[in-house]
């Protein structure tokens, strides 16, 4: 499969994947695809050599400190965030949620922007109300 086409004006930071237990494969493939993908750290070599073969342009390590000493990384990922989690800080504990137009959801979890309404499915995020038609 080959990657999209992404233009930004900006460049994508680069990104760490720590730990690739079960959610990591995904983690690394998207982040690849992207174009942010430097390195993937992990304590299992078996792991790293499998990760390797798949995407050999991408580094590995065992260790979180390499990671630290990189200039080229700018944001590590250890685990998938709920679905419109606002998260923010380091670490980053989730601060809020967020429409998927991009503005920050007020308490009752209505966007005062476009007004999407949302129900918290707990362990699975948000997921927006879809409007029913009239009956």
């Amino acid at each position: 499969m080959t990657a999209p086409n992404i233009s930004t004006s900006k460049p994508l930071p680069g990104v760490a994947v720590i730990r690739t237990g079960y959610w990591g494969k995904n983690l690394v493939r998207v982040h690849q695809r992207l174009g942010a993908l430097k390195l993937i750290c992990d304590k299992d070599e078996t792991v790293l050599g499998r990760f390797k073969e798949i995407y050999p342009e991408v580094e590995v390590c065992l260790a979180v400190n390499d990671i630290l000493e990189r200039e080229d990384i700018q944001a590590v990922v250890t685990k998938n965030v709920l679905d419109h989690a606002l998260m923010a800080g380091n670490p980053a504990p989730r601060t809020g949620w967020v429409c998927a137009c991009g503005k920050r959801l007020e308490e009752d979890l209505a966007c005062s922007v476009c007004g999407a309404e949302y129900r918290d499915e707990g362990a699975k995020g948000l997921a927006k109300i879809e409007e029913r038609s009239g009956g």
